[in-house]
């Protein structure tokens, strides 16, 4: 695997200010069947979206359902822009390590005003934030773990696909306190399946 195949695999979607920018050709890719998937496998999509320039600067790839619901899910504009910016620094399965000091630079923010965001992520239950010690050099950035703002966002998205489902239909008469999903699971015990 050459450099470039080696870049885009790691980071299929994203470049970074202040990294190596890898331009890779993708005039001549094909499949296997010697179809050309060049448009579909390379950022075309972005820099027609927004601009070349601004896709050299860096894309981030983010749920909208985290912006579509970001007031129900109560999170500030800063906590929103927090996340997004631990997002941004995410590029695999694992979460990231992020640096608070080197977001409110990055940010242009007082380093006060960005700890006090994650203090909220925090509180509100949406970050879990494990600080790293490294022998020898002392304290370094932290374990930054969204799974519970992603938990609450696949909620969102399952509740939508609810509601979507329900269309035109007239709201049940006889819900059942806050029960909002069908039930599959059978009961023996009443005879009913």
């Amino acid at each position: 695997m050459g450099a470039c195949q080696a870049a885009r695999h790691r980071h299929p979607t994203r470049y970074y200010v202040g990294a190596p920018y890898v331009k890779c050709s993708t005039r001549n890719l094909t499949e296997a069947n010697g179809r050309d998937v060049s448009d579909e496998t390379s950022d075309n999509r972005w820099e027609q979206r927004l601009s070349p320039l601004i896709v050299k600067g860096g894309v981030l790839p983010a749920p909208s359902v985290l912006l579509r619901h970001a007031g129900e899910l109560n999170l500030t504009p800063q906590e929103l822009v927090l996340c997004l910016y631990i997002l941004d620094k995410k590029w695999g399965a694992d979460w990231p390590y992020v640096s608070m000091l080197q977001a409110a630079d990055e940010l242009g923010r007082h380093k006060n005003k960005v700890y006090a965001w994650k203090q909220s992520l925090i509180r509100k239950g949406y970050l879990v934030a494990t600080p790293r010690t490294v022998p020898g050099i002392g304290r370094r950035a932290d374990y930054c773990d969204l799974s519970s703002l992603f938990s609450a966002l696949e909620r969102l998205v399952l509740a939508e696909a609810v509601e979507q489902a329900r269309g035109d239909l007239p709201l049940p008469l006889y819900e059942i306190g806050t029960l909002s999903t069908v039930s599959t699971a059978q009961y023996p015990s009443r005879g009913i399946a």
